[in-house]
């Protein structure tokens, strides 16, 4: 039975298996987003950072270096054990990785001088964690939340790409959108409106044109990283989930990849 809930109201269980696929498939962060938020911050290898449903550390990895710690925090095992052999891959050694969410910052202790909140920011009570956040970020600090890739430019064979991954995810599991066990429901507010409407001040907005090409495999491994088409989504269909897709994507593809052009985007805000 689906359950129609709220944002914050979703369990600790809703990437659950997408490990392994989020660690390679998600769209990664271009390198001037990272640099704006040094700059913003004025970062210099001092304090701590706080990544708050780290996921697989696609931010607390390139941030940690700026940092004397960081800690990186997601209700999902999974998670953080590949953004574990990422560090370690990448030789970082300073993130302390925790099986938390965003309802147990309250225990926390200390001050950290930066907040980053990936995708993760939608699944939070908002306007509740950006308040408990203001009294746990020193003065001078602040948080920074990106946001998903949004389509920017498609060429016509990724625009039908899309409309088949839709039309085959509606097939296979109902019109409305899943997250986990649940129906997921939009937030009432933008991340940008919460941001301004919080105790923080000198909202700043940025964004980033990414450029992707990619093949049937990455596409697919994508899929499986989401709360909503997952292979434990699908369950005992996946397997004629994929072979469809497969074979209608086949169909669109221009030399076996498509090409897209995504914006990411970057809000930040100071205490």
């Amino acid at each position: 039975m689906l359950i129609y809930l709220c944002m914050g109201d979703f369990g600790d269980d809703v990437f659950e298996g997408t490990a392994p696929y989020y660690a390679r498939y998600r769209v990664r962060y271009p390198k001037e987003l990272f640099d704006q938020i040094v700059e913003t911050f004025g970062l210099d290898g001092k304090g701590r950072l706080l990544d708050l449903g780290c996921g697989t550390g696609e931010l607390t990895i390139p941030l940690a270096k700026y940092f004397e710690k960081a800690l990186a925090l997601d209700p999902d095992a999974g998670m953080l054990q590949e953004g574990q052999k990422k560090a370690k891959k990448a030789r970082i050694t300073n993130i302390d990785w925790q099986k938390k969410s965003s309802k147990d910052i309250s225990s926390l202790s200390g001050k950290f001088r930066l907040v980053t909140m990936g995708g993760s920011f939608h699944w939070m009570e908002q306007e509740q964690v950006l308040n408990q956040l203001y009294a746990m970020v020193e003065p001078g600090g602040g948080v920074a939340v990106s946001g998903g890739a949004k389509p920017l430019e498609f060429s016509s064979r990724a625009s039908q790409k899309d409309k088949v991954i839709q039309e085959i995810i509606k097939k296979y599991l109902g019109t409305e959108r899943r997250a986990g066990e649940h129906i997921y429901t939009h937030p009432e507010k933008s991340f940008e409106e919460y941001l301004h409407g919080s105790k923080f001040h000198d909202f700043k907005e940025h964004y980033y044109e990414v450029e992707l090409t990619r093949n049937i495999n990455e596409i697919v491994g994508n899929l499986y990283s989401t709360s909503f088409a997952s292979r434990r989504q699908l369950g005992n269909m996946a397997d004629d989930f994929e072979r469809e897709l497969r074979v209608r994507l086949a169909d669109l593809a221009q030399y076996g990849v498509f090409k897209e052009k995504l914006e990411l985007s970057l809000f930040t805000v100071r205490r």
